[in-house]
């Protein structure tokens, strides 16, 4: 993109400079959703680990395991709509690659 950059149009930028400004706010929308789902993973593997550890300990770990359990689905949640929040970005960047100029 780079290369298509310095050979473009100055009216070829503008394009250009919007097509580069989608692209970062799909990285930034993709970060964020791989962090909140590798979050709920790992959350996951606690609540797992908490559970065990009660049953061998004989603790009551109720609270803990049902605070845990909302944390693991809001972050899979809200990593589902970031998903598809990234979703309408490129269908946005798609939209503007195929838009035929009018004259």
């Amino acid at each position: 993109m780079a290369a298509e950059w310095h050979a473009a149009s100055p009216e070829a930028r503008g394009a250009l400079r919007t097509q580069l400004s989608i692209l970062g706010r799909r990285a930034r929308l993709i970060r964020l959703a791989l962090a909140l789902s590798a979050s709920s993973v790992a959350i996951c593997g606690l609540l797992i680990t908490v559970l065990f550890l009660g049953l061998l300990l004989k603790w009551n770990v109720a609270i803990v395991c049902v605070l845990l359990f909302v944390a693991a689905l809001l972050c899979l949640v809200v990593a589902m709509f970031v998903f598809v929040r990234e979703l309408f970005e490129a269908l946005t960047a798609l939209e503007l690659s195929v838009q035929i100029p009018q004259d």
